[in-house]
C-alpha cells in the first residue's frame, strides 16, 4: 500500500507554484499510474478535504448513499480571484481522485470508497460519544481565544469565506489551521501538548518563512495511518510518500507490521532535504529533528538511508529525493526512483 501526499508531491494549485513537474496532469498521473503498476493500492493522505479528492459522480453517490454533507469544493477561480464550482475531474488530474481510501484534513478524516459507489465516512475512527465536527470547532475555537498567542485563523476555517467564494472548501471536520508571523510565536502554542485530547501538527515552511498549524483531535497522518493499516493484516510493503514534515512524522512513527518493510519517499523538491542533509540545521520550525537524524545511517546508495528506531529496533528506509533521483522534484522523482531496480531491493532488504 502507498500512502501519497497530494500538494507538493503529486500536483499543486496553479497560483502556488511555477515548477512544470507539479503542474503537470499528464505527471501525476503517471505517477500514480506507476505506482499501480508496480502492485500498490494507492492512499491519499492530504490537507485536502475529502470532497476535493472525489469526482463528482461519487461525490453525489456519497450523499445518496452514505450522508456525506460536506458542501461543494469550489476549486475553480476566475479572474476575479472568486472561486467557483467546477467538477474535480475537469479540472484535478483524474488518476488523484476516487482512489479506495482517502485518509483527508490532514489526518483527520478517513473514506472508504464502496462497492456501490460513493465514499462512506470511517466513524469508528473517533469515539461513538465523540462531539460532532461542528461542536468540535466552537469548543476548541472558545478555548483557544482564552490563549494568550498572537495567531490568525486561515481563510480556509471561514465559512463565511466560502460562501462569498473567497476559499475553495468549507472549513475542514475537526481540523483549524492557525497562522503565525514567527517561529516563536508559533512556539507558544507548545503548552498544548499537555492536553491529551489535541494535537499541534506543524505544517510549516521555514525557509520561505512560513509558520502555520493544524489543530486536530488526531495525531495527523501517523494516527490515521495506524488505524487504516490495524485493519489491513495482509499488506506485504509499505510506501509513505510526501514533502513535508507531518509526511515524514508519518513515515517514520507509523506502526511496524510483522514482515512489512516501510519506505519514506521524501520527493524532490521536499522542504525537509536541507534540514536532513546539513548537520547543524536541526531546528524545523520549532521541531528539533537531532534525534531523528542520529537515527539515520546512510546506505551505499546516494540518498538512502537506513532509520533504526533505538528505542524498539524497528527499522525502515528513507528515500531523500533531492539526492536519489536529482533535479527531479515531486510526481517525476516518484516515477524515477520507481523505475530504479535498485530501490525495489533495498525496500525489501534495507541492506546491500
Amino acid at each position: 500500500m502507498a500512502f501519497v501526499d497530494v500538494d507538493e508531491t503529486l500536483t499543486a494549485y496553479p497560483w502556488e507554484t511555477t515548477e512544470k513537474d507539479l503542474l503537470s496532469a499528464n505527471l501525476t498521473n503517471n505517477a500514480v499510474k506507476t505506482l499501480q503498476n508496480n502492485g500498490y493500492m494507492c492512499t491519499l493522505i492530504t490537507s485536502r478535504t475529502a470532497e476535493m479528492c472525489m469526482s463528482n459522480k461519487q461525490y453525489i453517490l456519497s450523499q445518496k448513499n452514505y450522508g456525506f454533507i460536506r458542501p461543494q469544493p469550489h476549486v475553480g477561480i476566475n479572474t476575479q480571484n472568486k472561486h467557483f464550482y467546477i467538477k474535480p475531474e475537469e479540472y484535478f488530474p483524474s488518476r488523484i481522485l476516487d482512489l479506495p481510501i482517502i485518509i483527508s484534513s490532514s489526518g483527520a478524516q478517513i473514506s472508504v470508497l464502496q462497492k456501490d459507489g460513493g465514499y462512506a465516512i470511517d466513524h469508528d475512527f473517533y469515539p461513538p460519544d465523540y462531539p460532532n465536527a461542528s461542536t468540535w470547532r466552537k469548543e476548541t475555537m472558545q478555548y483557544l481565544s482564552s490563549l494568550h498567542v498572537p495567531f490568525t485563523y486561515a481563510r480556509i476555517d471561514s465559512e463565511d469565506a466560502y460562501n462569498k467564494h473567497e476559499t475553495d472548501i468549507f472549513p475542514a471536520d475537526y481540523r483549524i489551521q492557525l497562522l503565525f508571523k514567527s517561529k516563536e510565536d508559533m512556539m507558544l502554542l507548545q503548552h498544548i501538548k499537555k492536553r491529551a485530547d489535541l494535537f499541534i501538527i506543524n505544517d510549516s515552511n521555514p525557509d520561505k518563512k512560513i509558520y502555520t498549524t493544524y489543530l486536530a483531535p488526531k495525531k495527523g497522518k501517523t494516527e490515521a495511518i495506524n488505524h487504516v493499516l490495524n485493519h489491513l493484516r495482509t499488506l506485504t510493503k509499505i510506501l509513505v510518500i510526501g514533502d513535508s514534515l507531518p509526511d515524514f512524522e508519518a513515515g517514520i512513527q507509523i506502526y511496524p507490521i510483522s514482515d512489512v518493510s516501510i519506505t519514506l519517499l521524501l520527493v524532490g523538491g521536499s522542504r525537509l532535504t536541507t534540514f536532513l542533509l546539513e548537520k547543524e540545521k536541526n531546528d524545523f520550525a520549532g521541531t528539533d529533528l537531532t534525534n531523528f537524524k542520529k537515527n539515520m545511517t546512510s546506505l551505499k546508495r546516494a540518498g538512502y538511508y537506513l532509520y533504526t528506531d533505538h528505542k524498539t529496533t524497528n527499522k525502515r528506509l528513507i528515500i531523500i529525493g533531492d539526492v536519489a533521483s536529482p533535479q527531479s522534484i515531486g510526481p517525476k522523482c516518484i516515477v524515477e526512483i520507481l523505475q530504479d531496480k535498485r530501490y525495489h531491493v533495498s525496500s525489501t532488504t534495507l541492506t546491500y
